[in-house]
């Protein structure tokens, strides 16, 4: 069982994709107000965009596109 080295590619599109998604979305969340606003339940300060999902499946999506076989 040997080390294979598209699994590595293909985390680090997703990696990288994800992190590109985060960046690209933050300020379209914030100007949509698509924001987490601390309460009472919440420790968090300040408003926290809510693109992480969206961010993760981009970068999912990317992975799958660039790294699986083309025939």
């Amino acid at each position: 069982m040997g080390f294979d080295m598209s699994l590595m590619e293909s985390g680090l599109v997703a990696v990288l994709g994800t992190s590109l998604a985060i960046a690209a979305l933050r300020p379209i969340a914030e100007r949509m107000n698509l924001v987490d606003l601390p309460n009472q339940r919440k420790q968090h300060v300040g408003a926290i965009p809510l693109i992480g999902g969206i961010s993760v499946f981009v970068g999912v999506l990317l992975s799958v596109l660039f790294t699986l076989p083309r025939e």
